[in-house]
């Protein structure tokens, strides 16, 4: 694929319709994490004519922001608008619009979760229930039907903290991705398909290396004992496969290594070759200027070897 002819175009909801706008000067900077947080976009259009301008008038908006090159585009993000600014230049107007993916239906205080359960009921049907409640579109992956609680337990509270305490209690992973809430167990890809970054496919610079100190979950009646993860962070073209959940194989003759403190923590893994896991992506970029990228932060270790598909499948190549 050639990568040029930068293409941007952003679709918005209005009135129950759904309209297109492209072919016109975007930026954008696009955050998305598999964290239990909402993904946030922030993207700027110029010279919107004022009847196009009317349609963000509206509160919580839907909008969807696909890019790539040429014919060849893809969802980036999806989510509601959170604020949306007109402002006049000397020669143009510059609309910028604000958005987060799934943030309203997990905090709203007036949308609490109240059920209670029986000892020996299935994980999967309290997430199916809270997925329910939530009225958002939903996916469960994978849990072990022998994965049952063993007491009766319940559950009152804005579905952000039960969600954090169920993933916390039995295990499992969570985050919404293009408007969609995920809920699986730990260590699962959520594309399976290794992305091969190298200076021909992409790759800009060279991957930095470096190592953190990781807090894991502490389980009830548990202590939690902190972890340190090598990671990786890594510049490249624009790749919409570039996501959270994904597997990069990185293939670069040339490696940065950052330390934390020098006297006690210094990095194990000084080569950046091989496969990791995106936590982090960072879509920056205009159609008209010089950048078009995305940043990637993405987890390194033995336990990438264990991982597990949505659906449960072993991955074939790793």
């Amino acid at each position: 694929m050639l990568l040029y002819d930068r293409t941007c175009i952003l679709y918005v909801t209005a009135g129950g319709q759904k309209y297109k706008i492209d072919k016109l000067h975007m930026d954008f900077r696009i955050l998305l994490t598999d964290e239990p947080e909402p993904n946030s976009a922030e993207i700027t259009i110029f010279g919107l004519g004022s009847g196009t301008r009317h349609l963000f008038s509206e509160e919580h908006q839907a909008i969807e922001f696909h890019a790539g090159y040429g014919d060849n585009t893809a969802l980036i993000f999806k989510g509601v608008t959170v604020n949306v600014f007109h402002e006049k230049s000397d020669v143009t107007w510059e609309t910028t619009i604000f958005a987060y993916d799934g943030l309203d239906a997990l905090v709203d205080p007036r949308n609490k979760f109240k059920k209670s359960y029986k000892k020996g009921v299935k994980i999967s049907r309290i997430v199916k229930d809270l997925a329910t409640h939530l009225d958002i579109p939903h996916k469960i992956g994978v849990i072990s039907d022998s994965d049952r609680t063993p007491y009766g337990v319940a559950y009152c509270g804005m579905p952000k903290a039960v969600l954090n305490q169920i993933a916390i209690d039995y295990d499992l992973e969570w985050s919404i991705q293009n408007g969609e809430l995920l809920v699986y167990g730990a260590r699962t890809l959520l594309n399976p398909t290794s992305i091969v970054l190298t200076p021909e496919t992409g790759l800009i610079g060279s991957p930095v290396v470096s190592e953190r100190t990781e807090q894991l979950k502490k389980k009830r009646k548990k202590k939690a004992k902190p972890k340190r993860i090598p990671y990786v962070e890594v510049t490249s073209l624009l790749n919409h496969q570039i996501r959270p959940g994904a597997l990069i194989k990185i293939e670069s003759n040339r490696t940065l290594v950052r330390t934390g403190k020098p006297s006690t923590e210094k990095a194990k893994k000084t080569e950046a070759n091989g496969l990791y896991y995106v936590t982090t992506a960072r879509f920056l970029g205009s159609n008209y200027d010089l950048d078009y990228y995305v940043e990637a932060t993405a987890d390194a270790g033995e336990d990438i070897f264990f991982y597990k598909t949505f659906n449960g499948a072993k991955t074939s190549d790793v």
